[in-house]
């Protein structure tokens, strides 16, 4: 019977997720929170799947959910566009993620008396947005190519930034004279290692791809590959996800890049990989938001635990919110999207995992961090899914005007030369 009624909500899952689609385009708002309140209600609500048995999965589930979504937002990424905006992106990551750190962090150790040391733990744990969820998103939405894959890069890059400097932070706490400057160095490191290997093996497969166009498996292949790229990149210290991201934008800019490197074209790849992986990307994604309904807690909901979390919202947003109007003073012609940009400010899985590290490092009051975290990232897509429909049908209602004052320009000319026949 469990087997039974497991298969029935897995279908009923995909249902949903496959209608939540098709309402965001008509209405724009998002199946993502539907998703996740579907998590809730199985796991805290009827707790017919109990969070702690999910919690072994979290790191495994939240780095396939990350590796396979972070492909598949690579090969939707124009090379030229990248380019274009990764000194904004690169830019606007780093103050974004130093600012909300360290403001989370003076909150939680002036106002929580939270540890100097576990205070910036959680800070870097909430600092950064999460590409899983972001990119899906923009991918949909009526914003210029340039906006999308500035908001695309960001969110991959504040992964990076969190992973790294929690990971930094704990092993600082564990010696007695902690190096500042190693933290920057694993950054670069990360970074590195992992563009590097990408760009290797994409070069690599585009080559293999060519030969395999009447063979079978040709995705599952390329799968393998992706798994591979992650676990090799992760062993040599870099960014799994960055790896991932680099792969799929080698692959999915093949045209562009076959000719300097004078590789012929692979119609393999456009015909089978891309329509198979979207497919397959599509049961991850969905899966994924309900799993971060499924791990949420509903122990120490108090109102002093739910003021505290609303406080570290409000922080997260207004530091956006300061950063963005910084940046596009900077580049003004990103100024007319400004909003939407300051309002994508989601956290997911990365920040879900990441809650769970000091607990296991022996960080006594960061007990409380994962239950933070998982009020944190409901909230914050509930405010970037209304901030969204909200921009979408300010956006439409706009085009509507102009859609209107053209057609009585035109109606007017036509009014004009008719006239003009009749004299």
């Amino acid at each position: 019977m469990d087997i039974i009624f497991t298969f029935f909500i897995a279908g009923l899952v995909i249902f949903i997720g496959f209608l939540g689609g098709l309402v965001f385009e008509k209405t724009k708002i998002s199946e993502i929170l539907v998703l996740i309140f579907i998590g809730i209600i199985l796991g805290p609500v009827l707790k017919l799947i109990a969070p702690e048995k999910l919690a072994a999965f979290t790191e495994i589930f939240g780095a396939l959910a990350l590796m396979v979504i972070l492909f598949d937002g690579g090969m939707a990424l124009e090379l030229e566009k990248v380019f274009k905006t990764f000194s904004f992106a690169a830019i606007f990551v780093s103050i974004t993620f130093i600012g909300t750190t360290v403001a989370i962090a003076l909150f939680s150790h002036i106002y929580l008396a939270c540890p100097l040391i576990e205070a910036f733990i959680l800070g870097s744990v909430l600092g950064c947005t999460s590409g899983a969820i972001v990119m899906p998103i923009v991918c949909r939405m009526s914003i210029s190519e340039e906006t999308k894959s500035i908001l695309s890069i960001e969110s991959v890059l504040s992964d990076v930034w969190a992973i790294v400097v929690v990971i930094s932070l704990i092993k600082f706490a564990s010696i007695k004279e902690p190096d500042a400057l190693s933290s920057f160095k694993n950054l670069a490191s990360a970074f590195s290692v992992a563009t590097v290997i990408g760009v290797i093996v994409g070069f690599i497969w585009l080559k293999i791809l060519k030969t395999m166009k009447d063979k079978p498996f040709s995705y599952m292949i390329t799968l393998a590959a992706v798994l591979c790229i992650y676990s090799i990149t992760e062993f040599f210290g870099g960014s799994g996800p960055i790896s991932s991201l680099v792969f799929g934008l080698v692959l999915g800019n093949e045209e562009k890049i076959a000719p300097f490197f004078k590789i012929k074209k692979s119609e393999l790849l456009g015909e089978k990989i891309k329509w198979f992986h979207n497919e397959f990307t599509f049961f991850i994604r969905t899966f994924f938001f309900v799993y971060i309904g499924m791990i949420f807690s509903l122990r120490d909901l108090t109102s002093f635990f739910l003021l505290n979390t609303l406080g570290l919202i409000l922080i997260i947003f207004l530091v956006r919110y300061i950063c963005t109007c910084f940046m596009v003073s900077i580049y003004k012609e990103r100024r007319s999207e400004r909003h939407i940009i300051s309002a994508m400010a989601p956290r997911g899985l990365t920040s879900a995992v990441l809650a769970t590290m000091p607990i296991a490092s022996g960080f006594v009051l960061t007990t409380q961090f994962a239950d933070q975290t998982s009020i944190v990232i409901i909230i914050t897509n509930i405010v970037v899914t209304a901030g969204v429909f909200i921009i979408e049908k300010r956006k439409l209602k706009q085009k509507k005007m102009v859609d209107g004052i053209r057609a009585d320009d035109d109606d007017d000319s036509t009014c004009v030369q008719h006239g003009g026949k009749n004299v």
